[in-house]
């Protein structure tokens, strides 16, 4: 949907920084500053060197290739999504502005079957050039693209109505569901339950206005930075009030701890994170660094 509405491979680049940069910056100064009173995080007291995979969207490993020895540990485990999108963007956005639009999901899931071919014919063989290509893959997160492909088709779907995109959509959900996590059952069972509730809800109207109530679109609403706050802090949350001599602690502590992160990603998304945001909009414009793009425009349809 943002690449239909980009000129060129820069604005949409820009658009999906300024999407996703300021709230990222905003949590990732929160989770910092308040790991000190939060010290039952499972991940540990991070260090000031864990915010530079956040902020720039770059994954550890991709950092222990550039610095060698120095190893740099993450703000959050739950970023790992963030960095596998943000490839997805590179990839598509080149293939869509080089090719166009009819060759990128094609494209999407031939990186997807590369990244299972090399790994199927790697647990079977002892050759180095097949381990490589595996870490090659695994840093790229072709492994992933299977998803983005599933979702691309949907979205032609719900645009076109034309059966086709459905169908394609539907397979590629399928194998995405069977090769994820190394062929392991259990998350092969979960993600095909995903898929199932997600193509429903594209197919089926009366779902549709079921998730469309008030109380699920608030959650759409602060999801991102619900996400991004959530793990760590949860966790030493319900901790705390589990430790504590409240009554029923262990019952409502996990309600008490996702009501309380709610509120702060709720504060976020409607003030900190717009107020950010033009900040850095009219820095990247002073700079000359951004394209003219509409605000209203440009985020509306990517909440």
């Amino acid at each position: 949907m943002t690449l239909e509405k980009c000129e060129n491979f820069k604005e949409f680049i820009y658009r999906k920084w300024i999407r996703l940069f300021p709230a990222m910056l905003i949590c990732s100064i929160l989770i910092y500053i308040t790991s000190f009173y939060f010290y039952e995080r499972p991940a540990g007291k991070p260090s000031i060197d864990s915010l530079l995979p956040g902020l720039t969207f770059i994954e550890p490993s991709w950092w222990k290739i550039i610095f060698r020895s120095f190893e740099i540990k993450p703000l959050e485990g739950a970023f790992w999504s963030m960095y596998v999108e943000v490839k997805f963007y590179f990839f598509a956005a080149f293939i869509y502005f080089w090719k166009g639009k009819n060759w990128l999901i094609a494209t999407l899931f031939l990186f997807f079957a590369l990244s299972v071919i090399c790994n199927l014919v790697n647990n079977y063989s002892q050759c180095a050039f097949y381990r490589h290509a595996v870490t090659l893959v695994d840093l790229l997160s072709f492994n992933y693209f299977g998803w983005f492909a599933s979702g691309s088709s949907f979205y032609l779907f719900t645009k076109t109505k034309e059966l086709k995109w459905f169908s394609i959509a539907i397979c590629f959900a399928i194998l995405s569901s069977v090769f994820v996590n190394n062929f392991e059952l259990q998350s092969t069972l979960a993600a095909c339950i995903v898929s199932a509730l997600f193509t429903i809800s594209v197919g089926s109207s009366q779902l549709q206005r079921i998730l469309s109530n008030r109380f699920l679109l608030f959650f759409g609403f602060i999801s991102y930075p619900l996400y991004l706050i959530h793990e760590n802090m949860m966790i030493s949350m319900i901790v705390k009030l589990g430790s504590g001599n409240i009554r029923f602690a262990n019952l409502s502590s996990p309600l008490l701890s996702i009501a309380a992160l709610s509120c702060i990603a709720y504060g976020i998304a409607l003030h900190a994170e717009p107020f950010i945001k033009k900040c850095c909009q009219l820095m990247m414009t002073k700079f000359q660094m951004a394209p003219i793009v509409p605000i209203q425009d440009q985020t509306k349809h990517e909440r």
